[in-house]
């Protein structure tokens, strides 16, 4: 049986290398075929399984979209979450869905009667969803916290806005382990003079159970937060505190949301963080961009701590122009790949690339890699999946074929040698640990008067056009722009 099974796989195997070869003769000749054939591969899965490992895609309509989150699913898949103005005369929410091997299930946008924006999102213990973002819809003053539970289909099961009088945005959101949700953002309507850090619990239907502002004299906000076993620890931006212009902060707080300690990093320039999380040593490892380290212009900035914030490493990756880190996991081997975008490598016009790093458990560099075109092209989050895929996600103005930006979505795997869908790749210089100033501050923290409210979402099925810019060595679709000069000189003859 494992001889039969084994000559199966291979026959397999060939029979989709013969069928790829002939369609990659075919694709170079009739723009007509490429799509008639590329139609015919989504419906034998099969035929395109061993060219759908590694690829880019772009997803939108003819407004800008953009892709701020990734989740995976209980069944092997993602959800991708962002903003859309293709489907409406508004932003909205916009949320896709794949299946294990990164195929459209659907599209979903989410929206009332203002402008409604997701901006982070998490799965949940029922195997359903929950995003965080920013409304104008309803609530107490101009824009407010905006929490949206929907089930595994995408169908909404309720919505929340938070807030005061003033705006106040939601930028991270985790369910608890009591099943509740710890919400992180801004506030301009509690707290201190300007922006404060937003905290907000809530229990499983999204009632809210307390809210906190913190902040000193100049404003803060929170970027990203995650729950530990004996309460909350969050990554911000601080104006306040530091020695800088802006300086990334780390606080811990219980579970009633009262401080425990909090540290600042950064130099007398600007730093700038984007994600925080845990690592399996219990500390916590932080990414994003500085001004006062490194090669050039703005480079990644990795700081690594330990359970109590007390900084452990502290690293600058990045080229002679501007690099920048929005993401981070932590691997099986507790090393680190790193997601941004860098303008010191890649394409054409000094513009941005989506960029990876791959570190070792020591923090060092293993390898690296862009993905772009000749305009700018950006990744802001990433998931792995469990087959050792790595997805990250974004936007991009290379691959869309018109003037505004598409939602950018890249599968890779953790392998330095591999060299499919990479539009090109790059070692970068690594520095060595810079001197960093690290301060505790005295935080002002209060509770506020947060004003809930809960409104009807519409959810609306669209279809979104997915644009595969590249798919193994095949060009199975060229970008937008070029397929229609190639229509048109067809038509031409």
């Amino acid at each position: 049986m494992v001889g039969l099974t084994q000559s199966l796989g291979v026959s397999i195997l060939k029979a989709t290398a013969f069928v790829h070869f002939i369609i990659s003769l075919l694709l170079r000749k009739s723009p007509i075929m490429k799509r008639l054939l590329f139609s015919l591969l989504l419906c034998f899965p099969f035929l395109t399984w061993a060219q759908t490992k590694n690829f880019q895609k772009s997803f939108g309509n003819d407004g800008e979209e953009r892709f701020y989150s990734v989740a995976t699913t209980t069944d092997s898949g993602f959800v991708l979450l962002g903003i859309t103005s293709g489907f409406a005369n508004r932003k909205k929410a916009y949320v896709v869905r794949l299946d294990s091997t990164s195929r459209l299930l659907w599209s979903k946008t989410y929206g009332s009667a203002g402008l409604d924006v997701g901006r982070s999102m998490a799965p949940t213990k029922d195997g359903g969803f929950v995003i965080v973002g920013t409304t104008t819809s309803i609530g107490a003053g101009k824009k407010d916290v905006w929490l949206l539970k929907i089930d595994h289909e995408g169908e909404v099961e309720w919505s929340h806005a938070y807030g005061g009088v003033e705006n106040d945005y939601g930028f991270s959101v985790k369910q608890t382990l009591d099943g509740g949700y710890i919400i992180g953002g801004e506030t301009n309507s509690f707290g201190t003079v300007g922006s404060d850090i937003y905290l907000l619990k809530t229990d499983e239907k999204g009632n809210l159970q307390w809210s906190k502002a913190l902040g000193g004299k100049d404003a803060e906000y929170i970027y990203e937060v995650i729950e530990t076993f004996d309460g909350f620890v969050f990554a911000s931006e601080t104006n306040t505190y530091g020695s800088g212009e802006w300086d990334i902060m780390l606080t811990k707080v219980d579970k009633k949301g009262e401080l425990q300690w909090s540290q600042v990093y950064g130099g007398n320039k600007v730093e700038f963080g984007y994600d925080l999380i845990q690592t399996k040593d219990g500390g916590f490892v932080l990414v994003g961009s500085t001004y006062s380290f490194g090669v050039g212009g703005m480079d990644i900035y990795f700081l690594r701590t330990d359970k109590k914030g007390k900084l452990v490493v502290a690293r600058t990756f990045g080229g002679g122009s501007n690099d920048q880190a929005h993401t981070v996991h932590q691997m099986p081997d507790e090393g680190f790949i790193i997601g941004g975008f860098s303008a010191s490598y890649g394409n054409q016009l000094n513009a941005e690339d989506a960029y990876l790093i791959r570190l070792n458990k020591k923090n060092n560099l293993k390898w690296s890699k862009v993905f772009g075109g000749t305009f700018g092209d950006y990744a802001l989050d990433m998931q792995t999946g469990l087959h050792g895929e790595i997805l990250m996600v974004g936007e991009t103005k290379s691959f869309n074929g018109r003037d505004d930006s598409d939602a950018y979505l890249i599968r890779t795997e953790d392998d330095s040698k591999l060299k499919t869908c990479e539009l090109s790749r790059v070692q970068t210089q690594t520095i060595l640990k810079s001197e960093f100033v690290t301060k505790t501050p005295e935080l002002g923290i209060t509770a506020t008067d947060t004003k809930e409210a809960t409104f009807d979402v519409e959810s609306t099925e669209v279809l979104s056009s997915e644009n595969v810019i590249c798919d193994g060595n095949i060009q199975v679709i060229q970008n937008q722009t070029e397929r229609k000069r190639q229509e048109r000189k067809t038509k031409k003859k």
